[in-house]
């Protein structure tokens, strides 16, 4: 069992660190659908701490998601992501009788910031629509607004297979206040 999460541990960070995983076989369309951008709706003060979620809707077999955030670093720092329970539990888990959740990131580069999770265990995985994590953002400045886009999905099943049908996933603020831009497909 332990041979088999190592495993699992060191596939998940091969994944958030290659980039080369990121691209679908030649043969499979990609109709990975993403809710863009959010922004701020009111003015965001200096050192302000704030969440964004990441949902998913039409998930079957979720095992694994990791994106990017572009964004203004100037301005804002994304400081850690924590699962949720729809996509297992986080922290002390018993893989052996239910599904264990584990973020990933974030890994920073100068205009974006590396981010996902992965769950493991005896339970199923993820299956329908929820809430997959929060992203947990500081500000470094005293910015007029912020903007996140999210860019290079890649969500894939249980077995590290990608899912490349009819799965959404969606950044919003944790607050409720959200501002989407049309759907991309990909």
């Amino acid at each position: 069992m332990r041979n088999v999460l190592l495993s699992l541990v060191a596939a998940a960070i091969f994944c958030l660190f290659s980039p080369a995983v990121l691209h679908t076989a030649p043969d499979a369309t990609p109709e990975i659908r993403l809710l863009a951008k959010v922004e701020p709706l009111q003015e965001t003060t200096a050192l302000t701490a704030f969440d964004l979620a990441i949902s998913v809707q039409n998930a079957a077999d979720l095992g694994g998601f990791e994106f990017d955030i572009v964004y203004n670093r100037a301005t804002a720092q994304i400081t850690g992501i924590t699962p949720r329970s729809f996509f297992g539990q986080a922290g002390q888990c018993n893989s052996s009788t239910v599904r264990c959740a584990a973020g990933l990131g974030p890994a920073h580069k100068s205009d974006r910031s590396r981010s996902g999770g992965y769950s493991y265990g005896a339970a199923a995985a993820a299956n329908g629509s929820g809430l997959l994590a929060v992203i947990h953002i500081q500000t470094t400045a005293n910015p007029d607004s912020l903007t996140f886009t999210i860019a290079n999905a890649l969500v894939v099943n249980s077995q590290g297979t990608p899912i490349t049908q009819n799965v959404t996933l969606q950044l919003s603020r944790s607050s409720g206040a959200q501002i989407f831009l049309p759907m991309i497909d990909r």
